[in-house]
């Protein structure tokens, strides 16, 4: 029994020198953001770029995956060509890619069994094709089931089978494509994907009306994970570069959000910025919470937060009753005050 016991303590020291020795992947969220410009070029991606066609689209926070917000694909037209196009130029040897995900919802203009309406085509290149060639290989990533209520996630695995076409006329393939994208590295070692494309809509007319939302795009390559989280564009109604959703004071600027009383409104348009219950306009202190306003020189400013009645500096101020309210130290007395005084070297 110690010889398995220990036998087994090795096989599981050893599993665990392994699972140490897998490195951590470095995993980034981009916001991906814009208002309903057609064509607005984000970070990575390329929007309807054959603006003649293009379906219009926005960011909006009518649906999520991730997030608050979505791209929403508005509610595609009678023109056969009209269709959505989002490019992601990820430009990554096949061999580095593990997966690319994405999630998508069929809008109120749909019905569930659209869901082939919103598909990923992925272009690949052979390692011998040159650089500024868009590609030799188109697969398309088709899913099989959809909803209105709902996101469906969808995933591109290269080394898992996918319809593919094969580029021809003058700019033809040097090889026919593989139905397994990782394929294309045997027959030429180096192929990368060049553009994986989110399309909502097909180049007919029975997508008409059909709308949709896409969101949650999960780039997983051997070295980071990248996730495209598409959003709305901030309201930033006052233009203090903070936004409505997080700024104590939506309607008022106020970039530093300065809250004293760390209640839910800034100081800029908190009407009692101490909480003392006593409005800032009449509160002798409005920054101190002082409810009994107490100001014992009568100079209209309260004794909390009063400059003159701090520990004194002169025997003038120990007059007239303001050692009473000195309280750092604490003066029991006039003596004290005087004591104070003296002991610092100040007039007597």
């Amino acid at each position: 029994m110690k010889k398995y016991l220990f036998t087994k303590g090795i096989a599981l020291a050893g599993m665990m020198s392994l699972i140490a020795l897998v490195p951590v992947l470095a995993a980034t969220t981009v916001t991906v953001t814009g208002d309903t410009a057609a064509g607005e070029n984000q970070p990575g991606w390329l929007f309807n770029r054959d603006m003649g066609t293009a379906t219009p689209y926005e960011f909006n926070a009518a649906a999520a995956s991730i997030g608050t917000g979505s791209l929403y694909v508005k509610p595609i037209g009678v023109n056969a060509s009209d269709k959505f196009i989002g490019e992601n130029f990820v430009n990554t040897p096949i061999a580095n890619i593990n997966t690319i995900a994405y999630d998508f919802k069929i809008g109120a203009g749909g019905v569930d069994t659209e869901e082939e309406h919103f598909y990923m085509n992925v272009y690949a290149n052979f390692g011998v094709s040159p650089d500024d060639k868009f590609y030799d290989c188109r697969y398309s990533v088709v899913p099989t089931v959809g909803s209105t209520g709902g996101f469906t996630t969808v995933t591109f695995d290269p080394t898992q089978s996918y319809p593919v076409a094969t580029r021809g006329g003058a700019s033809a393939s040097p090889f026919m494509c593989p139905s397994v994208p990782a394929d294309m590295d045997t027959l030429s070692a180096g192929s990368n994907i060049r553009v994986f494309s989110l399309n909502v809509g097909d180049t007919s007319t029975s997508d008409l009306g059909l709308d949709g939302y896409l969101d949650n795009v999960v780039v997983n390559l051997d070295s980071d994970v990248t996730t495209y989280d598409f959003e709305p564009v901030p309201v930033d109604t006052d233009g203090d570069g903070v936004a409505d959703a997080t700024d104590n004071c939506p309607l008022i600027s106020n970039s530093g959000q300065e809250n004293t009383d760390a209640d839910s409104q800034g100081n800029a348009c908190d009407t009692d910025d101490d909480n003392d219950s006593v409005a800032d306009v009449t509160d002798n202190c409005p920054l101190n919470a002082n409810a009994d306003q107490a100001d014992t020189d009568a100079d209209g400013v309260g004794n909390v937060c009063d400059a003159l009645l701090g520990p004194s500096v002169s025997k003038d101020q120990c007059k007239n009753g303001g050692w009473m309210t000195f309280n750092n130290p604490v003066y029991k007395n006039q003596g004290q005050c005087v004591s104070s005084v003296v002991s610092k070297g100040k007039n007597n």
